[in-house]
């Protein structure tokens, strides 16, 4: 399992442990094909290493841990963010620790072009 300070932009297969600390944002859209309801989400989640947004079609609970199965990472704007669809409540309801100082969303990621 890895941990939130680990991450970098264009991970895959991420699993992690993490506790939600807050709801950014709450949006519902329509699906442009089928005009089905969507809902997303973005979270503010932690674990002892740092927090990060996460991006989920999942309602979550605040305070409450999941563990995170297949999770990757992207690039918005140059800022990191997790995107999620394998969410479930984890059999333990306790983190170590959570830090919120190292919020790995805030780092502006410079791509570099090799030529």
């Amino acid at each position: 399992m890895l941990n939130i300070a680990s991450l970098n932009p264009d991970q895959f297969r991420i699993d992690l442990r993490v506790k939600v600390i807050e709801l950014i944002v709450s949006l519902e859209t329509k699906h442009e094909q089928s005009d089905a309801i969507i809902h997303i989400y973005e979270y503010l989640v932690a674990d002892d290493t740092g927090c990060i947004v996460l991006n989920t079609k999942s309602e979550l609970q605040i305070d409450s841990v999941y563990d995170i199965e297949h999770a990757y990472t992207e690039t918005v704007e140059g800022y990191l963010r997790l995107y999620a669809t394998d969410i479930g409540l984890s059999s333990s309801n306790q983190l170590d620790g959570i830090n919120t100082q190292n919020n790995r969303s805030a780092i502006l990621f410079a791509r570099k072009l090799h030529y």
